[in-house]
């Protein structure tokens, strides 16, 4: 008949086999990781009033109060398309890969000048000398962008995950913006009247996350390695036992 102190390492020698046994069932269901991979970017945009009647007017003439308003900045704007990658870890099982534009909805200031499209006289008065105001070459620049957030598969090349878009040749997405452009009266001229123009640059500033979720290898558990050394320990202190 077994004493205590056997009775006490049989089992223990016992449960350490079935804790080994559990974990080597449970290893390979290895739980899905996420990874995320986030850039803020901002790149530099030409902006214009286009060549139609939406300029700004500018009316200088002796029959008519003077009047001024600001070139119409708006149009579509293109940035380039982000280059994001990251990569798992090697041999792993990727589940889903996204990646999420960002392009907020903001106002953005910037440098711009007024230009003069056309020779104008629109109501002078011809039996007067006309003369053309001038405007600083250092003004500025305010848009309102209209802005979206699109999320599209990311390219998915063995371990390695990619931002491209579905069509590779794509390297730029556009978006649409309106506001106005202003510098100041250098000389304000005399009997002219006409359209005004504007161009403009601003930095506009957007986002790109890739997203990937991924089913690691499995690796051997933590436990199986603490199970095999307590039957190690149990073992020793049975042997010992039994040959004191």
């Amino acid at each position: 008949m077994k004493t205590l102190a056997q009775q006490f390492i049989s089992r223990a020698v016992r449960l350490a086999g079935l804790l080994v046994a559990g974990s080597l069932i449970l290893a390979p269901a290895a739980l899905a990781d996420t990874i995320q991979l986030s850039v803020n970017y901002s790149a530099l945009v030409d902006v214009s009033s286009p060549n139609d009647n939406h300029y700004g007017q500018y009316v200088n003439v002796a029959s008519y109060p003077y009047l001024f308003t600001l070139p119409e900045a708006w149009g579509v704007g293109t940035l380039p398309f982000p280059n994001l990658s990251l990569t798992v870890p090697d041999g792993s099982t990727i589940t889903s890969a996204f990646l999420t534009l960002d392009l907020p909805s903001s106002i953005v200031h910037g440098t711009g000048f007024i230009t003069i499209p056309g020779e104008g006289l629109l109501g002078a008065n011809p039996s007067l000398p006309s003369v053309a105001p001038t405007f600083s070459t250092t003004g500025t620049s305010e848009i309102s962008v209209d802005g979206f957030t699109v999320t599209t598969p990311a390219i998915v090349s063995g371990d390695e995950i990619y931002s491209e878009y579905s069509e590779p040749d794509i390297s730029t997405f556009t978006f649409d913006y309106v506001g106005y452009i202003d510098s100041t009266i250098e000389n304000p001229g005399s009997n002219w009247a006409g359209y005004l123009g504007g161009q403009g640059q601003v930095y506009v500033p957007y986002s790109g996350e890739l997203e990937v979720t991924y089913t690691p290898v499995p690796e051997p558990s933590s436990l199986v390695l603490l199970c095999t050394g307590l039957i190690g320990l149990a073992g020793m202190a049975r042997h010992r036992f039994l040959n004191p």
